[in-house]
């Protein structure tokens, strides 16, 4: 039986950037649109950033005004991330991520099913109290030669 890939979809931004002082609250609206031909249901979650210090995830500070999106190919549905900034939080940036998985619970015996995930990674930068500490790193810098000859450098 020849392979079917009729799932499309797209979420609009793909970045949130924002700024916030201690307390603040608001909200962000991601766009989920189904680009695809087949009619799909995906679940809405908030993560952390596996690459984010712990102590810098705003996942707590979340919540979406929805767990499941379901979309007909051509529709699209706005979900809705509340964010609520504690008091008192340290100045810096805090991270999360809203991702959208698609689920089929349509799988039949002897069968294979895949899933498509998409995520939208949410910066907070909070002025609070102290100074915001910007700094970066080079975790790995390599020398490889280039397609012309001459040697480059990769971090």
């Amino acid at each position: 039986m020849p392979a079917r890939a009729d799932l499309g979809f797209s979420v609009m931004p793909g970045l949130i950037d924002l700024q916030a002082t201690p307390g603040a609250t608001g909200s962000q609206e991601i766009v989920v649109s189904n680009t695809g031909t087949e009619a799909f249901t995906a679940s809405v979650v908030i993560e952390p950033v596996a690459s984010a210090p712990v102590a810098r995830s705003a996942v707590g500070w979340l919540a979406v005004s929805t767990d499941f999106v379901e979309l007909e190919p051509g529709e699209q549905e706005t979900v809705t991330v509340g964010i609520v900034v504690p008091k008192g939080v340290a100045s810096g940036g805090y991270y999360a991520r809203v991702s959208f998985t698609t689920l089929n619970d349509d799988v039949a015996a002897n069968s294979a099913a895949l899933a498509g995930q998409l995520g939208v990674g949410l910066l907070l930068t909070v002025e609070g109290d102290g100074e915001i500490t910007r700094e970066g790193r080079i975790t790995q810098f390599a020398p490889v030669l280039e397609a012309d000859g001459r040697i480059g450098f990769r971090m």
